[in-house]
């Protein structure tokens, strides 16, 4: 089975950081943050049960910067009292449009690992679509459930369920792996990371960032890019 080891939230913002691959038992966890304004964020929400956050904030400079520390302060005040769903959502939702300015909003994945069973309960705001690689063979997506949080009010978001099998590996990205532009204007895409996964899928995870790392600076041939590059990679043992 999957237990937690007493870890402290790690929250990364604005910050350019690389991870060495770590272990919490069974499962293993890597990430990347590159530029700034993009959250990945990782916590303990029980004994047995694991908190995944990864979120994308519209705009740059000191606004989009404020707008991170909003989302932050209200995830760690309403994950304590609130279930992952619909009213989260809600109340996520009214505070940033309460927060910011009518053209600012973020895209959100928030999702509950619960490491006993490998069973993942997840909400998708409109952030890209996370990437499962299964053992076994074969690619799924998580789709988008709702719209951003900040765009509209009195939307909703559903909440879906997936589970890990194990060897199966989990990446939750921002869309500045996508929609990274090389000289031929082309971008790296969705298709390009998903075959990328796929084929290396048993590579270690550490191994595995820098291989996405690389393809993607590569792709981009030295154009400077103007979003921000997020990457967490999750993989729960054979």
């Amino acid at each position: 089975h999957f237990a937690l080891s007493n870890e402290e939230v790690q929250l990364l913002i604005a910050t350019a950081e690389r991870e060495r691959a770590q272990a919490i038992d069974h499962f293993r966890y890597t990430h990347i943050l590159q530029q700034q304004f993009d959250i990945g964020q990782k916590m303990v929400l029980a004994e047995v049960m694991w908190g995944l956050v990864l979120a994308d904030v519209s705009g740059k400079g000191v606004p989009a910067a404020l707008l991170v520390s909003t989302l932050h302060s209200a995830l760690r005040l309403l994950l304590d009292r609130i279930e992952l769903g619909s009213d989260l959502f809600a109340r996520l939702n009214d505070h940033i449009l309460a927060s910011s300015a009518a053209n600012k909003f973020i895209t959100l994945l928030a999702a509950r690992l619960e490491t006993e069973s490998g069973e993942l309960h997840y909400l998708n705001a409109g952030h890209n679509p996370a990437i499962l690689v299964r053992a076994r063979g074969g690619v799924e997506q998580f789709g988008p459930g709702g719209l951003p949080l900040g765009l509209l009010p009195g939307v909703s978001c559903r909440t879906e369920r997936a589970v890990i099998e194990p060897g199966d590996l989990l990446c939750l990205y921002s869309d500045g792996i996508t929609e990274a532009v090389g000289p031929d204007d082309i971008e790296f895409g969705f298709d390009r990371l998903a075959q990328l996964l796929a084929d290396n899928r048993e590579m270690p995870l550490a191994d595995l960032m820098r291989r996405i790392d690389d393809e993607v600076s590569v792709h981009a041939g030295g154009l400077a890019q103007g979003d921000d590059q997020t990457v967490l990679l999750l993989r729960r043992a054979a």
